[in-house]
């Protein structure tokens, strides 16, 4: 064999070796993974999109305003709403009577004020604050004996499908404020659901098999048209798209109140 041979095998030796050498020290530089750890990271990273999720969801319903009732301590004055206790001037444009309720339009939502007449107990006055006003409801429908269906249960359970976004939520809590006992109107007993389980969600879960006849599961839901229907004690709060299931749980409430027919 040539020397020239002998030195192309000695420098192949050599970079093997420098090789395995670098090899090992990178093995010596791994160190084994702790489970334990590692667990405890990926919680801490689901809590944190978790308080995330929570976040927009509250941003979101400050910005886009929910139903709200209270009991007013001022008249009701025509070119105006009450604000925080003071009569404010609204510009003209913002208000409209519509079957004989004043609607304003401040702050992103639509003001009028409204009696609700309970068997049983006297008329309360509430200051009234919605998110679309009766004009942009026209043409949804709501089936005859929605309302009844739901004044007649016992309880009531508002449910939706897990993959819908907070909108869905903004819907639910249309209704609820004003079915449920936060405001004293209807005082029904309600709970929040969801029609099937999600991982890490210990929300009850409901769908309209779970209606009978003293519960009523209201679920909101995106569908082929926008209104409100039932099947059964089921009553289905349905959109086009989300907007439109809001859209949908609002006209149900004007027509409870006696606003729209």
């Amino acid at each position: 064999m040539t020397e020239g041979a002998l030195d192309i095998g000695q420098d192949i030796r050599e970079n093997q070796e420098e090789i395995s050498k670098k090899k090992g020290q990178t093995e010596k530089r791994e160190e084994p993974v702790n489970e334990e750890l590692e667990v405890k990271a990926r919680k801490k990273s689901y809590l944190s999109l978790l308080y995330i999720i929570g976040a927009l969801v509250v941003i979101f319903l400050i910005a886009f305003g929910t139903t709200q009732f209270i009991k007013p301590k001022q008249p009701y004055v025509v070119g105006s709403v009450i604000f925080e206790g003071n009569i404010v001037d609204v510009p003209e444009g913002y208000t409209y009577v519509y079957n004989g309720f004043k609607f304003t339009r401040f702050n992103n939502v639509w003001l009028t004020r409204i009696n609700i007449n309970i068997e049983n107990r006297t008329t309360d006055i509430y200051d009234f604050a919605i998110r679309f006003s009766p004009r942009e409801l026209n043409g949804i429908s709501i089936q005859p004996g929605t309302k009844e269906r739901i004044l007649n249960a016992d309880f009531v359970y508002f449910t939706t499908d897990p993959d819908l976004s907070s909108k869905a939520v903004v819907a639910m809590i249309e209704i609820g404020r004003a079915i449920g006992d936060k405001f004293n109107i209807y005082n029904k007993p309600t709970k929040a659901a969801l029609t099937k389980k999600t991982k890490g969600n210990n929300m009850t879960v409901i769908t309209c098999e779970d209606a009978d006849e003293s519960t009523v599961v209201m679920y909101f839901k995106i569908g082929e048209s926008t209104g409100a229907r039932y099947e059964g004690n089921c009553i289905l709060i349905e959109g086009e798209t989300e907007w439109d299931i809001i859209r949908a749980a609002d006209r149900l409430l004007y027509q409870m109140f006696g606003i729209m027919e």
